[in-house]
């Protein structure tokens, strides 16, 4: 699953997925606790820098199946089954 432009929501959904706390996904990805919040708390609004899309892509990338399977989950649980995703 390749996601082309990652959203606040999708984070979320990829941080959910992973079942790891707020500051644990940030220190996962290597970013400020405050990014992660303020990506989450913009929802579809916010889209990531760049770089931090890059950062997302090589999270999920390194997801393990059950976690992937969850993301996808979560983001159709959402009305986002679409979300820019494809396989």
């Amino acid at each position: 699953m390749v996601v082309l432009v990652w959203t606040g929501l999708q984070a979320r959904a990829l941080r959910t997925a992973l079942r790891m706390p707020l500051l644990v996904f940030a220190e996962h990805l290597r970013v400020g606790a405050k990014t992660v919040s303020d990506w989450e708390a913009g929802g579809s609004r916010i889209v990531p820098t760049p770089v931090s899309q890059g950062v997302l892509d090589t999270a999920l990338s390194r997801a393990d199946g059950e976690a992937k399977h969850g993301f996808a989950r979560w983001l159709a649980a959402v009305g986002w089954w679409w979300c820019q995703t494809r396989r």
